[in-house]
């Protein structure tokens, strides 16, 4: 308790607020400059949110425009320390939201600025150096309580720890994923015939994996802090660069902050010294915040690895894959269309989901159980507006991952309009990987 309540200087969670808050304004601008807000949720028919929360779903016309223009400017609030407190409960809510409204196009960077958002509500990152201390919201302090820094250093290195530990795979030591940005990397100027050569696969295969698995040690070690950092700065740029992984590389390379000791950041940030600071009294409000911190830690550690209690491989079936850093692990390509029969098997139609909805959410539900089964749901209302009743729907549907011959995916027998979706158990019509 004395170790989670010690004081410490805060210029670590200052200036990681700094960079979070810019981030948080590049990035959600950016969807708005380059047209992503519109390619996901403007233009599409039809929009694939999480299953039990279909309620949830984009504001119509152009109100996702005004909502992604709300989060920058959110975003520029959190950086000035701003209503810092209403903008980040703002912030995350709305992240949250616009990350559950659909999932086609999962990101772990995503996700880690939903948990990110949500820590920075309780974290006091403006007090100092903000412009709620100026307007008087209030008062200026120079430390906070150890675990403030510290819960973003964990939610940090644990992405790094999962995102090694998965790639301790067979397909991942074996070189087998990523071969599309191979080539399309072994066509740009110059450093093309680089990506041909079998020593760039190895370094970035091997490389990338040993980077995961030690650079949070080497971080926190004093003694090769700074050769860590100057690694990390280069392997999230060659990331930024050679995979187009949007903001995602740029916040973990202003997540190096966190690492350095809080005085360190002040006298170098903030050209202040760090006096000494007394241990703050533990009370009953401490006790229920080390509480808290126990168990969000022992879920962070807990949702990688949750793919053991379903059958099979997570890479192929994707149950247990999201919110564990299980990153550029796959490459998958396939084909998937759906035959639909009346109650007595009666052929009625051959559905191809690909004139209905665009193409990147079809990519994505070719390997998408969960997107498959939410489909067959809105065929399966669709008929029904038509006055087919009791419709039967089979999937005809073939995946390869990582190269491999093209397999059925999803058991063609099944009756998939019949399926009733299990949230904690295995999907029993999708087929093993061979």
């Amino acid at each position: 308790m004395e170790s989670l309540f010690k004081r410490i200087d805060n210029s670590g969670i200052v200036a990681f607020r700094i960079v979070f808050g810019i981030i948080i304004f590049i990035e959600t601008s950016g969807a708005i400059l380059t047209g992503w807000v519109y390619d996901i949720f403007i233009e599409p028919k039809y929009v694939f949110n999480y299953i039990s929360i279909e309620w949830l779903k984009p504001l119509p016309g152009n109100g996702m425009y005004f909502y992604y223009a709300t989060m920058s400017l959110l975003g520029l609030a959190i950086a000035a320390g701003l209503f810092f407190r209403l903008a980040s409960i703002l912030f995350a809510f709305m992240w949250w939201g616009s990350y559950l409204m659909q999932k086609a196009h999962y990101n772990n960077h995503y996700y880690l600025m939903v948990l990110l958002a949500f820590l920075m509500i309780i974290i006091p990152a403006h007090k100092r150096l903000s412009l709620d201390i100026k307007r008087g919201a209030v008062a200026e302090e120079k430390t906070c309580s150890t675990w403030c820094h510290y819960i973003l250093v964990f939610q940090i290195s644990i992405v790094f720890v999962f995102a090694g530990i998965a790639k301790v795979n067979p397909d991942w030591l074996a070189m087998k994923p990523l071969s599309y940005k191979f080539d399309e990397c072994s066509y740009w100027p110059i450093v093309g015939p680089l990506f041909r050569s079998d020593l760039m696969k190895y370094l970035i295969f091997y490389g990338g994996l040993c980077f995961d698995l030690f650079i949070v040690p080497l971080l926190l070690w004093s003694k090769t802090r700074k050769y860590a950092v100057i690694m990390a700065v280069f392997f999230n740029l060659f990331n930024a660069i050679v995979f187009q992984v949007g903001t995602f590389p740029f916040l973990m390379i202003g997540a190096l902050v966190l690492y350095f000791p809080p005085s360190a950041i002040a006298e170098v940030l903030f050209k202040a010294k760090t006096e000494s600071i007394p241990l703050l009294k533990v009370e009953e409000k401490g006790t229920a915040i080390a509480y808290i911190l126990i168990i969000y830690a022992m879920i962070q550690i807990y949702l990688p690895l949750r793919h053991w209690h379903y059958e099979g491989d997570v890479n192929w079936n994707e149950e247990g894959y999201s919110m564990a850093w299980r990153m550029m692990l796959n490459s998958k390509h396939g084909d998937l269309s759906f035959i639909i029969k009346d109650a007595q098997g009666r052929m009625l139609m051959h559905d191809y989901p690909q004139n209905k909805i665009s193409i990147g959410q079809y990519h994505s539900m070719c390997s998408d159980p969960d997107m498959i089964w939410q489909y067959v749901q809105y065929l399966k209302r669709e008929m029904e507006e038509k006055g087919e009743k009791s419709v039967q729907i089979f999937a005809d549907s073939h995946l390869s991952l990582n190269g491999r011959a093209l397999q059925t995916f999803i058991n063609s027998d099944v009756n998939l309009a019949e399926v009733e979706w299990e949230h904690f158990s295995h999907s029993y019509w999708i087929q093993e990987n061979k």
